[in-house]
């Protein structure tokens, strides 16, 4: 946003979805949050989904104890998201 002179103004901020949910089903606020995570209120027409352009993009990374190694199944999970994300 700022590299494009916005700025946002946040109001409230939640990490919960369905704190999330609620709030723009008030019709009060609006959220930036991926089409996934309103996609049920989408599709019944409850909400609208407005994309973004440019679209938004972020860095994700999975955490783990460093006490201990990753088990054979949560190694072939990172894998497979690591392979379908760079792919």
């Amino acid at each position: 946003c700022s590299k494009l002179g916005i700025n946002l103004s946040v109001a409230l901020e939640s990490d919960s979805l369905n704190l999330n949910q609620r709030w723009v089903k008030s019709g009060q606020y609006a959220t930036i949050l991926p089409r996934s995570a309103m996609g049920t209120l989408i599709d019944r027409g409850e909400v609208v989904f407005i994309p973004l352009t440019p679209v938004v993009s972020r860095v994700l990374k999975i955490s783990h104890l460093s006490a201990r190694r990753l088990n054979p199944f949560e190694q072939s999970l990172l894998e497979s998201l690591q392979e379908g994300i760079i792919n």
